[in-house]
């Protein structure tokens, strides 16, 4: 019940403090300057950590019954899954699996993308729109496709801040 008002109250509350508080009486750590946009969904309480400045967009659904860590001056833009848990299709019992996920410094997830339980997307990896990933991506690399695989590097010392917040950021 708790969780499903905190997602409610999630998707209508325009302003980021407040926002911020709930999700934070809910477990959820964040780091100053850390952004959870309106419509965001979580599917537990707490096992979520959002590091300094780093931006997680509408309409995305975590699903943080296993631990996500989201390292500083992260994007995730609109629409993105990050999932920990799921069924194993292979099991004579379709069990349960469950393994956290990590999203470490400076990575960017475009609109849509997928991250399946137990991804490390590495420092400064980029996953491209619509993308499923996986398996672990290395640090500065550029993965697209269903599944995802390589598609580049990203090149440069990366050293951007992003530190926004804006009301009714739907």
């Amino acid at each position: 019940v708790l969780l499903a008002a905190l997602n409610t109250y999630n998707r209508w509350m325009p302003s980021g403090r407040l926002r911020r508080l709930a999700l934070r009486l809910a477990g959820v750590r964040l780091a100053p300057g850390a952004v959870v946009h309106q419509g965001v969904r979580l599917m537990a309480r707490g096992r979520l950590s959002v590091g300094e400045g780093s931006v997680v967009n509408r309409g995305t659904l975590i699903d943080n019954r296993s631990p996500v860590d989201i390292g500083r001056h992260v994007s995730i833009a609109h629409d993105c899954r990050i999932y920990t848990t799921g069924h194993d299709h292979q099991a004579p019992d379709f069990g349960i699996r469950t393994a956290p996920v990590v999203v470490e410094d400076h990575a960017v997830l475009y609109a849509g993308a997928v991250l399946m339980p137990g991804v490390t997307v590495g420092r400064g990896a980029v996953v491209l729109p619509f993308s499923v990933v996986t398996g672990d991506v290395p640090p500065m690399a550029v993965v697209g496709g269903v599944p995802a695989v390589p598609r580049g590097t990203r090149t440069g010392e990366l050293n951007y801040r992003l530190d926004y917040d804006y009301w009714f950021a739907t």
